[in-house]
């Protein structure tokens, strides 16, 4: 009776350090990817938010991640169960003290003191990589000190690490989707790192409760001894399946890291261009491809241990990963481009009603509409393949894992190497084969990539009969050819997501930066061209209306602009109509999406329109590729006049655009008199502008901005324009100028604010680390 009295004990206590543990684990993956999105929009302050940028972030990411699984995986293999755990309350604590002192150090020293260090590709690849590598360092140590304290017996090896690594990817999953729709709204950067910092402490309290109770008590002191069964010898179950050796089972590992990054960045894209890309594109889609990896995972945790060939499952998998997600985007662009009920798809780029849903996510009125882009799509598109990726990484480890001694390490290799993968599918893909072939041509990579897994397949498949293996033959080739021949070519694949179904009405351009669609409107008489940039319409071609208006504006309002910068680029219209005074000598743009201007030289080739060729002609102009900010904070240079015609207020990013700090970026390189013309679409945008500039005139939504007073005269705007070579220069867009300012002024209400006006009252405004507009539902106006 006492016996069974103590195994019942010991077994309750096994239960309980195995729960905790689960429940500290998941709360850590829920800090860590809450982390990584804060530091990642922290450090684009420093190094800009282009693709390159963003890549060597997420890298540096990795690379930290997958150090920490190596070393993670050799260290856990020698310390006892206990101090594994210490050792992951450890880096709870640690992480946690760098997150309180994060913003110092990436916002303050980084970027507000020492933005010198982002000049050089390399120097700023080796900053990022140090500043992110000890808390990514400590991350990954987790999984390896946890799976080898928690796992007695190679029986339940597979069982025990996918229940650890799917509990921490669901944690992660609802750091992702809670950071992104909860917190950004309602806090700071700072707060919610503070709050970080107490879940990793209270985890740690968690863990450090577990060894005080015993654990070491309730885990055998020898592990089980598996070097004479049938899995150390290659056999996994069934005897016909063939084993493959470790260094295989590493290459493998890193093909599917490559793999399922491309396809992350590919999935994102679409997305993106779907959501409009808003601010809650990443975040969303992040959220739902580590819910399908827990899933899969969990769910693979019930089947594992009954899968006689974990080897041939595994492969299976990963072929299906790469099969559904190329026939998945397929049907989709099927359905869209012929099914009535996808007509959302062919009208919403003309739909203000619909734009505006894109724009504002949160007060979407048709329910309906907003669960099947923000829900239904992503899950569709994105769930099964992580499901399978869940399940693949669990039937790996069964297939991998032989001998508990060595687990820890064999664990930490495979990780890393799948970091590694990982790195490496971020920045070829990301910076190298979209440039070169676009999204079509890495998924149709991404097909023949899949030769190799059949190949691999018919090696460890059990011996059948010759017409077996010819069938498989057959049926594995003409997957492949089948797959690479659905796949649709640029136009047709862009086009049918922005709601174009005639792919000859469309041109698009696309690299690492950005998908850039120019649309011919064949319902005008005369040639007409919609720029699209990731989904969302720039402006047009030929120029005409507020683009216009809102180039001519500054430069006649300036007595002298000789100098002048433009944030941003579109179709070239503002950029064009800040060329119209005879003083202007420089003009230049600085636009992060580079695909604007190589979709503006193919439209001068084809489409003779003298202000675009005059524009691109003109040694005045000067274009520039990288983040304005960035850009700004790096150059001494200033400017008589900065127009910054930028971002709706909710796409990613724009934050960084209305921000208290941008605003104040953008006065210190005005010269004396210097001014700035910018539009507003917020009122907390106004606000922020105001609280900054000393004098500003307010034309509702667009502002003028300046240190010193503005003479904003009608009568001296007519004047100056009057001048011979402004108006042969403007005579170029067939428009009367004249009657394009005066339509504006009349119908914009204008107002003068100057120093007796009570900045004060102005407190709820953006800032860096707040950009309450980018993530809260702000009305526009």
């Amino acid at each position: 009776m006492e016996t069974t009295c103590i195994e019942s004990k010991d077994h309750s206590s096994k239960r309980f350090a195995y729960r905790t543990i689960l429940v500290a684990f998941f709360l850590s993956g829920f800090t860590a990817i809450l982390y990584q999105v804060i530091w990642q929009r922290m450090l684009g302050f420093f190094s800009g938010v282009d693709l390159y940028s963003a890549t060597i972030i997420i890298a540096s990411y990795m690379a930290g991640l997958g150090l920490g699984s190596l070393v993670g995986g050799h260290v856990a293999d020698r310390l006892s169960p206990s101090k594994n755990i210490l050792l992951f309350a450890i880096t709870q604590v640690a992480v946690g003290c760098f997150a309180l002192l994060s913003t110092g150090f990436y916002y303050d020293f980084l970027y507000s003191r020492h933005p010198e260090l982002s000049d050089t590709t390399w120097i700023l690849a080796l900053v990022l990589f140090v500043s992110l590598v000890v808390p990514t360092f400590l991350m990954g140590l987790s999984l390896p000190c946890l799976s080898k304290a928690l796992i007695r017996t190679i029986d339940n090896a597979a069982e025990r690490i996918g229940g650890l690594y799917g509990i921490n990817t669901l944690g992660a999953a609802f750091g992702a989707l809670t950071t992104t729709w909860v917190f950004m709204r309602i806090m700071s950067f700072e707060h919610i790192l503070f709050l970080g910092a107490i879940v990793n402490i209270v985890v740690a309290l968690g863990a450090v409760f577990v060894v005080y109770k015993g654990f070491h008590s309730v885990r055998e002191k020898q592990p089980f001894n598996t070097a004479n069964t049938p899995c150390d010898r290659g056999i996994s179950g069934d005897k016909r399946e063939k084993s493959l050796t470790f260094i295989e089972w590493v290459c493998l590992t890193f093909m599917s890291g490559f793999v399922a990054l491309s396809l992350e960045i590919i999935w994102l894209r679409i997305v993106g261009i779907i959501f409009k890309d808003t601010s809650v594109t990443f975040g969303t889609l992040v959220g739902i491809d580590l819910l399908g990896l827990a899933f899969g995972t969990l769910l693979g945790i019930l089947t594992v241990s009954k899968t006689p060939n974990p080897t041939k499952r595994y492969f299976i998998f990963q072929i299906a990963i790469c099969v559904y997600s190329v026939l998945v985007l397929v049907m989709l662009i099927a359905f869209i481009r012929f099914a009535p009920q996808a007509a959302i798809f062919r009208s919403y780029l003309g739909s203000p009603d619909v734009l505006s849903a894109f724009r504002l996510p949160i007060r979407v009125d048709n329910g309906t509409l907003w669960i099947s882009l923000y829900v239904l799509l992503p899950i569709v598109l994105v769930g099964p393949p992580t499901v399978l990726m869940g399940l693949s990484f669990l039937y790996l480890q069964k297939a991998v894992q032989r001998d508990v001694v060595f687990l820890g390490r064999k664990l930490g290799v495979l990780q890393t190497v799948n970091m590694m993968g990982s790195m490496a599918g971020a920045i070829v893909t990301g910076c190298v084969l979209l440039q070169y072939f676009g999204t079509s041509g890495i998924l149709k990579a991404i097909v023949m990539s899949t030769s190799i897994l059949f190949v691999f397949l018919y090696k460890i498949r059990p011996l059948r009969s010759i017409q077996v293996n010819r069938a498989f033959v057959v049926t594995s080739v003409l997957t492949i050819v089948g797959l690479y021949a659905l796949i649709p070519g640029a136009r047709i694949f862009w086009g049918t997501f922005h709601g174009v179904s005639n792919p000859d009405e469309v041109s698009v351009v696309e690299d690492g930066t950005g998908v850039t669609l120019l649309k011919n409107d064949a319902r005008e008489a005369e040639p007409r061209f919609i720029m699209f940039v990731n989904g969302r319409d720039a402006s047009w071609v030929p120029y005409g209306g507020i683009h216009s208006f809102l180039g001519v504006l500054p430069v006649l309002v300036h007595p002298n602009p000789q100098d002048i910068a433009m944030i941003g680029l579109g179709s070239g219209d503002t950029m064009f109509h800040l060329g119209g005074r005879l003083e202007t000598q420089h003009i230049t743009s600085i636009e992060l999406v580079r695909t604007e201007m190589q979709a503006l030289v193919w439209l001068n080739k084809q489409y003779a329109y003298a202000p675009l060729s005059s524009m691109l002609m003109d040694r005045r102009f000067a274009y520039v590729s990288a983040d304005a900010r960035q850009y700004l904070m790096r150059s001494q240079k200033r400017y008589d006049v900065i127009e910054t015609d930028t971002l709706w207020a909710d796409t990613a990013y724009s934050g960084n655009l209305y921000s208290l700090e941008y605003f104040t970026l953008l006065k210190n390189h005005l010269n004396t008199h210097g001014i700035i013309m910018c539009w507003l679409p917020t009122l907390r945008s106004r606000d922020t502008f105001v609280k900054v500039f000393p004098y500003v005139i307010i034309l509702k939504e667009y502002a003028l901005g300046s240190n010193e007073p503005m003479l904003f005269d009608r009568k001296i705007l007519h004047e100056r324009l009057n001048t011979v070579f402004t108006l042969d220069y403007y005579s170029q867009s067939t428009k009367n100028m004249h009657e394009v300012i005066d339509s504006y002024i009349d119908e914009l209400s204008i107002r003068d604010i100057g120093l007796d006006f009570d900045r004060s009252q102005l407190k709820d405004v953006n800032t860096d680390l707040f950009p309450k507009d980018e993530f809260s539902a702000t009305p526009i106006f």
